[in-house]
């Protein structure tokens, strides 16, 4: 009988993961303070796709364009092929008889190294940003390195933070694997993927940074009461 229920568990497993969007973001092979991002896609219920990078979050009442600090994206079918995009604007891209798209693949800018030039966009308000300090920290505000596709915004994620083996990972989620090298949390939608903020830092600088990650949690905090008294006037 145990047999019976562990395969049952297996096989469910297998099947939310094989329906879900795999986002694996690689903080082990970071250059230039850029971090590779490889979404992977279930099948495409249309050829028709446009893929978004947020434009703005709640509680921050600013317009960001998160989408501004990706460059090198490709968008790949089941056999790795290109599929030719079209760049609507900073946070848009538009594709055609794109059926066959498995993956997307892209690399992040962090946006707290525009805090120091803010004379072509205004600076992304950091609480509300992402930091890339190759070796050091990276704090990932998820709105700002994974996108969405239309009409696939209630498909679960399931987001892997590959990392090196000495850092830490502060989060709300729940890490669902032992591994000493990855991350794996499972979210319900994109809503869930925005809403859940982490940060990656060396063990050794971990003791260091005590008063920065109080006023990062805090934020986050606070932005959970702002996002619910919004909900309640709905």
């Amino acid at each position: 009988m145990k047999k019976i229920a562990l395969s049952v568990g297996v096989l469910t497993a297998f099947l939310v993961n094989a329906q879900s969007i795999k986002t694996t973001i690689d903080l082990v092979n970071v250059k230039d303070d850029k971090v590779a991002v490889t979404m992977e896609f279930p099948k495409m219920k249309s050829g028709d796709v446009k893929f978004h990078f947020p434009k703005t979050v709640p509680g921050t009442y600013s317009v960001d364009d998160y989408g501004r600090f990706v460059e090198g994206i490709k968008f790949l079918d089941n056999k790795g092929k290109e599929i030719t995009f079209t760049k609507v604007n900073d946070n848009t891209y538009s594709l055609k008889n794109a059926q066959n798209l498995t993956k997307i693949t892209y690399l992040v800018n962090d946006s707290f190294d525009e805090e120091m030039d803010d004379s072509k966009h205004k600076a992304v308000f950091s609480p509300s940003g992402t930091d890339i300090e190759t070796g050091k920290v990276y704090l990932i505000n998820t709105h700002g390195f994974v996108g969405y596709i239309d009409n696939m915004q209630d498909v679960p994620y399931q987001l892997i933070i590959q990392k090196p083996t000495d850092f830490y990972g502060t989060t709300a989620l729940v890490d669902q694997d032992k591994s000493e090298s990855t991350d794996t949390y499972t979210l319900a939608n994109y809503a869930k993927v925005t809403d859940s903020p982490l940060m990656y830092t060396n063990r050794i600088i971990l003791p260091l940074m005590q008063e920065e990650w109080t006023l990062f949690w805090e934020y986050t905090r606070r932005q959970e009461n702002i996002k619910r008294q919004i909900l309640k006037k709905i």
